[in-house]
């Protein structure tokens, strides 16, 4: 009877696991899908001449917080904040938008992103639940020698 209840409770955890790891595939698949629709559209929107950042679209990806701390720090002349660079190849860039990695923590889901074939861009966004919706809490340059 006790090999038994031990069974039970082997399988039980193995299906917790089991569950668990489904769980975080689907995070990571939804948070992927979030960080290249959302690049998709900055990056078109800024081809287009347009300023994304003041566009109503941007508050679905971007944290609340995020975007009243970007009202605040307005400078010109700067780094687009979510791309980390002051101009782009759009014919290069928005054919070439790649998740490369996603590491989930406790505080974030970090998704590292790189753009371009010619000259690859890399930068790292730390995405947030907010609402229901996977939104970018912070974004962050990678430069690699």
């Amino acid at each position: 009877m006790k090999i038994l209840a031990l069974s039970v409770l082997c399988l039980a955890s193995m299906t917790a696991h089991a569950d668990a790891g489904t769980e975080l595939l689907k995070q990571v698949d939804k948070v992927t899908q979030r960080a290249t629709v959302f690049y998709k559209w900055y990056i078109q929107q800024a081809a287009d001449f347009k300023n994304p950042a003041e566009d109503p679209e941007l508050r679905k990806y971007v944290s609340k917080t995020t975007i009243n701390a970007l009202k605040r720090n307005t400078e010109e002349g700067g780094a687009d904040y979510f791309i980390k660079a002051q101009d782009f190849d759009e014919a290069d860039w928005l054919p070439n938008i790649h998740v490369d990695q996603v590491v989930v923590d406790p505080v974030c889901t970090n998704v590292y992103m790189s753009f371009g074939a010619i000259k690859k861009h890399r930068l790292v966004d730390c995405f947030v639940q907010e609402s229901g919706s996977w939104k970018i809490k912070t974004v962050t340059a990678i430069t690699l020698p």
